[in-house]
């Protein structure tokens, strides 16, 4: 029996590649209490090295991400284009 109180808890889920239209689960996590609580402080961490790494808020990650994602394929392009040139 409880007290009424309700416990933390996180549910994570892992997304295998998506093989039709729909997205498919692979695995689906459930963490509660003290154990929810440690993970989330420790997702909160990581989030905040990495928007601090990126100079980024953390909501800001996702879209820095591709940002970079973006430069370094154009960088990739210019690269490539460079050795073209050389080997002509």
């Amino acid at each position: 029996m409880t007290d009424g109180r309700s416990l933390p808890y996180r549910i994570f889920c892992q997304r295998s590649e998506p093989r039709r239209k729909r997205n498919a689960f692979q695995r689906l996590d459930f963490t509660s209490g003290v154990a929810a609580e440690r993970l989330g402080r420790r997702h909160s961490h990581i989030l905040d090295d990495i928007s601090r790494t990126l100079g980024v808020a953390p909501e800001g990650i996702a879209a820095r991400v591709q940002e970079l994602r973006a430069q370094l394929r154009a960088s990739q392009r210019e690269v490539e284009q460079l050795r073209d040139q050389l080997r002509s």
